[in-house]
């Protein structure tokens, strides 16, 4: 809150005062100020701001380049060609965001860079918040909801999943192969699932470390390589390591940036109940730096 003063004049009995009234005004709610330095701090050398992409920028995501084309979700379900919808610049309190929102079943909310980036070095990153709900065990995620990257050539050039949030929870994933091949945190065996990667998610409800609903964090995708010459991504949450991928079948090929939100889908269908729930994934902007 910050201090100001109302001035005017009152008139009693035929004659003018002069009066000031202290009014107590808010103050407004910004992102961090743009800048060249990454929001973990552990990555502030050598990194240079490239690009600053505020909500105004991503709505233009909502298309195919240079059409009028909405972009699809991964679950097939596609815009309304006429008027994209669920894809929107508001405001989330005094802040000013990209809303993606779901509102029913076979609904959904998507944006997509209008082309690649590199993922054999630099960083991405954003400020979001995925929308939750209370449940009887706790505070869920609402729907199917991402911040994801994939290459042009699917699952070949590889698919990183950031934030995936399923069955209430939220997961880091790895998509590669000439097939469908899983690197994930999520604590389930299934034929396609290769490697299990660290934290090991056996949370029964979002907890710290892990992202977690309703609550704006700073996620921070980090590309280089390890040890043994091969490409990684390290992913952060609030300037936290929350996971590394590495691991020959990083491909290190460039990828678009993401986001949406859906539910009812072929994909998770009926399965996803009862987290097939309205909500929206907020973003107040997406940063790239070499």
């Amino acid at each position: 809150m910050t201090a100001a003063a109302v001035s005017g004049s009152a008139t009693v009995g035929g004659v003018s005062f002069p009066v000031s009234v202290p009014i107590t005004l808010p103050v407004p709610v910004t992102p961090p100020p743009s800048g060249t330095v990454p929001y973990p701090h552990a990555l502030a050398a050598g990194h240079t701001l490239l690009n600053q992409y505020l909500p105004a920028d991503l709505y233009a995501w909502r298309y195919m380049p240079g059409t009028t084309t909405p972009v699809t979700n991964g679950s097939g379900v596609s815009e309304n060609p006429n008027s994209p919808r669920n894809v929107s610049v508001t405001t989330d309190g005094a802040l000013s965001v990209l809303q993606l929102g779901v509102t029913s079943a076979s609904d959904c909310g998507i944006i997509q860079s209008p082309g690649t980036y590199p993922t054999a070095s630099g960083v991405i990153e954003t400020l979001v918040k995925f929308s939750g709900f209370a449940g009887s065990a706790g505070h869920f995620f609402a729907n199917w909801a991402s911040f994801w990257m994939y290459g042009a050539n699917w699952p070949n050039q590889g698919e990183i999943d950031a934030v995936e949030t399923s069955y209430g929870n939220s997961q880091v994933s790895y998509h590669y192969g000439t097939t469908d091949t899983v690197a994930t945190t999520d604590p389930w065996t299934y034929a396609t699932k290769k490697v299990q990667l660290q934290p090991k998610n056996t949370s029964p409800v979002p907890t710290a470390p892990n992202i977690l609903p309703d609550a704006w964090t700073y996620v921070t995708l980090a590309f280089g390589k390890d040890a043994s010459g091969n490409y990684k991504c390290d992913i952060y949450y609030n300037g936290t390591l929350y996971c590394t991928i590495a691991g020959p079948y990083v491909t290190g090929a460039p990828m678009y940036i993401t986001a949406g939100t859906g539910f009812g889908s072929p994909v998770l269908g009926s399965n996803q109940a009862p987290y097939d729930q309205p909500g929206s994934v907020e973003l107040q902007y997406v940063r790239v730096f070499s």
